[in-house]
């Protein structure tokens, strides 16, 4: 029986409505907006609540009449949307009717929980602000020792270039001294060969001497990129490039 309680409600509004006169006093609904309420009773009857919102709001435009908020309330709290359910008891109250009707109205607003009230916020304090997550930069590329990547160690790039630059100048005088030494079989007199002879074996030792210390500036820069790839965990090590008279000593270094 209480299933059935707020369709006899709408029904017995339906019926008030259709009098000539309210027995509050209320003037009756015209009956453009009467058959509005008719259908959307038998469309909440049906279980169409949407529908029946929509037809009476329709009867509403027509007339304002105190049923149609009632009615109202009763199709949007079955819908789910008691906030507006509310609004409309409410609006109903307001007009004062009957107490029987009033009473169902009433009793109808309970079963809509009221809307949580919003926490005073203390005089003088700031609003709460939540904090913004930043999230943390990538890491930067780095060796295994954690410092620079051996490809970027300026020390070690500096040795391999100086050694490619020793390699390169030691080919090219290596190129000159045998031209040197071809020309000097072919010179017509004694003066062009001992001089072309000279200068064979003066270019070719220069290029000797700068491919040899080539060689040790690039063997220095794998080494020391060797050290820069290889874990800390062991003996200190280092690599030393020692310039002597007519040789360069390349030294690995380490402490036990």
């Amino acid at each position: 029986m209480k299933i059935l309680a707020p369709l006899v409600t709408i029904v017995a509004l339906a019926g008030s409505a259709g009098a000539n006169a309210d027995p509050s006093g209320r003037a009756a609904m015209a009956d453009a907006a009467r058959q509005q309420f008719d259908r959307g009773a038998a469309l909440y009857r049906a279980g169409e609540y949407a529908a029946a919102i929509a037809t009476f709001e329709q009867g509403q435009r027509l007339d304002p009449h105190p049923d149609f908020l009632y009615a109202l309330a009763q199709a949007y709290r079955k819908q789910g949307d008691c906030s507006r359910a509310i609004a409309l008891y409410q609006a109903f109250l307001a007009t004062r009717p009957p107490t029987t009707e009033a009473a169902r109205a009433r009793a109808n607003l309970e079963r809509c929980p009221l809307p949580p009230a919003p926490t005073p916020t203390p005089p003088g304090a700031a609003p709460s602000i939540a904090p913004s997550v930043v999230p943390p930069a990538a890491p930067a590329a780095t060796g295994e020792d954690g410092g620079t990547p051996w490809y970027r160690d300026t020390f070690g790039d500096a040795l391999l270039a100086t050694g490619l630059v020793a390699a390169g100048v030691g080919a090219t005088y290596l190129v000159l001294g045998n031209s040197a030494h071809d020309d000097a079989d072919r010179a017509a007199n004694l003066a062009d060969v001992e001089r072309l002879a000279g200068d064979s074996v003066r270019d070719r030792k220069i290029g000797a001497w700068c491919l040899a210390g080539g060689g040790a500036f690039a063997l220095a820069a794998l080494a020391r990129y060797a050290l820069r790839s290889s874990p800390p965990a062991g003996p200190d090590r280092a690599v030393r490039v020692v310039p002597r008279a007519g040789s360069i000593l390349v030294a690995w270094e380490a402490r036990f």
